[in-house]
């Protein structure tokens, strides 16, 4: 071997083994990462000396690659995706050489470490599945159009009774009553259009179980044969019976002794509930869901999940799928009003007894700091309480919408829990959400999809502000957001109706919507996603 060429050989041979040590110590080192600029200049150098095509040291190279993938791979399993490394993007190039007819051909295959171990920490994929990581550079979206859904035919006592039995007003009844779930296959009471093709309804927020349902029955996705099914649809009314209080430990029983005798839950394939309630309170809610023990004793299994409209984090047979809103498209095809925004700052909710909430709402309505109606407006929701100054709108169902319509941003504090119906009801009519909850990816529907290049990063139709910023610091909610670029506000508003029937479940019966969306989100929470997945035209 030359001199020259040697002294490549040694080089190449050094910087890689700095770069080595760099990887097991920040693996063995919390919070540590890999040097920035020395990376750069080492992967500079490094493409610089491939390109020479040194005959003496080629082989070498092949050999340190292969070797390189191995590390890759162990670090996009434990790089931590919170430290400040995360928005430096380290950009490795392998080389790999294929033979075609006898001649080689060199193949660049660009890999970010960052990106990619955000998508592996974000969205739960396998650190191993490196076939999932290709996928999100050659495939650009899930096509269903092929996707079989099996319906479960259930005892009307495991799902229609409980919405029988609410129009009834039971006398231990803890929520649901006057929801009118029977009404419009589950939509609730019709109350009339907020713009061309966008209707309203009365609904209540725990309707998703039924509305699910009869979107199941009616879509091209159903078959009647199980053999032919991708995903298994359980219609059992969870929230619903336990906001009845009838049955209740009978049915919760009940539903398991059917699925085990069935052959495809026995052959261990997806199945999957839709349940109307946060994760978390079909467990010991005792103002919502008393004695309703459904989830606590459920069988863990890999191929059940919940679809629920909040998730826990802490549960991983949980996906996040949209709340039913008010508001509700005739068309896929709508687009949202443009509609003069003249008022800043926009919250509809009660106190709560919590701390934020109480200060937002004192911040809206303090006239002593030169906030008038155009820079902050609060509805109070409280029962007998009118809050609508809008003159040509006696609803107040209507004014809330319209008020929504007229505003910027609208204010998402925590209710019962982290996320609110009303972040889904402003979001539909234009109004930017503003969020104090942890990341929106902990609650939030549609996270997992965004590897697939659709549009769900909620940092760019959502405004995050952490909630120390209000009780701890004292600043002032309106001068917070009065501070936003106008160009900001722009992007993001248009990028709201890009999305926005992504997040209501359409009247129509063929069309993207939230039920759309959520049941690719369910194919990716089971990983059978690649079974659909269309390549990039």
């Amino acid at each position: 071997m030359k001199l020259e060429h040697k002294k490549t050989f040694i080089l190449i041979t050094a910087a890689w083994t700095v770069i080595l040590i760099g990887v097991f110590h920040h693996q063995h080192t919390k919070g540590t990462s890999i040097n920035k600029n020395t990376s750069r200049r080492t992967i500079v150098k490094y493409n610089q000396t491939i390109q020479t095509n040194i005959p003496g040291i080629k082989s070498s190279i092949q050999h340190q690659m292969t070797n390189k993938k191995e590390v890759i791979s162990k670090l996009n399993g434990k790089h931590d995706i919170n430290s400040q490394s995360q928005e430096t993007k380290i950009y490795e190039t392998f080389r790999s050489n294929k033979t075609n007819k006898g001649e080689k051909e060199n193949r660049n295959i660009s890999v970010s470490i960052t990106e990619r171990t955000k998508i592996i920490k974000r969205h739960k994929i396998h650190v191993n599945d490196t076939k999932v990581l290709q996928r999100v550079e050659h495939f650009q979206h899930i096509d269903i159009t092929n996707l079989r859904v099996f319906v479960y035919e259930l005892d009307p006592k495991l799902n229609l009774d409980a919405v029988e039995c609410l129009n009834k007003r039971p006398k231990n009844y803890t929520h649901g009553v006057a929801c009118h779930y029977d009404e419009n296959l589950g939509y609730g009471r019709a109350n009339g259009e907020l713009a061309r093709g966008v209707k309203t309804f009365r609904q209540c927020q725990h309707g998703i179980e039924v509305i699910f349902h009869n979107k199941l029955l009616k879509s091209p996705f159903r078959t009647e044969n199980p053999d032919d099914a991708d995903l298994f649809f359980v219609p059992y009314y969870a929230s619903l019976i336990c906001f009845c209080q009838e049955n209740v430990k009978h049915s919760d029983t009940a539903i398991w002794k059917v699925l085990k005798v069935s052959k495809p839950y026995i052959q261990k394939k997806p199945h999957f509930f839709a349940i109307g309630v946060p994760q978390g309170d079909l467990f010991s809610n005792p103002k919502w869901t008393p004695h309703c023990h459904f989830l606590r004793n459920r069988p863990h299994l890999d191929f059940v999940k919940y679809a629920h409209i909040e998730s826990s984090p802490l549960l991983k047979d949980g996906v996040d799928i949209p709340r039913e809103s008010y508001i509700h498209f005739d068309t896929p095809d709508v687009e949202l009003p443009r509609i003069n925004k003249d008022i800043l700052v926009f919250m509809a909710g009660k106190t709560l007894g919590k701390s934020l909430r109480k200060i937002l709402i004192r911040q809206l309505t303090d006239k002593r700091a030169n906030n008038s109606r155009k820079n902050g407006t609060y509805f109070d929701m409280t029962r007998g309480k009118k809050s609508c100054s809008d003159s040509a709108s006696k609803d107040m169902f209507k004014c809330l919408l319209k008020t929504a319509q007229r505003s910027i941003f609208c204010l998402q504090p925590p209710g019962d829990t982290p996320t609110r119906k009303s972040f889904y009801d402003m979001l539909l009519t234009g109004c930017i959400p503003v969020i104090f909850t942890p990341h929106p990816s902990y609650f939030y529907p549609f996270q997992n999809l965004i590897k697939y290049n659709y549009p769900f990063n909620y940092d760019k139709f959502t405004i995050f502000i952490k909630e120390k910023r209000i009780t701890k610091r004292g600043e002032n909610i309106i001068d917070i957001l009065s501070k936003i670029p106008k160009h900001k506000i722009r992007s993001m508003q248009e990028h709201l109706k890009m999305i926005a029937k992504y997040f209501q479940y359409g009247t129509y019966g063929n069309g993207e919507d939230a039920f759309t969306m959520s049941l690719r989100t369910i194919l990716t929470a089971f990983h059978i996603e690649g079974k659909f997945l269309k390549k990039q035209t």
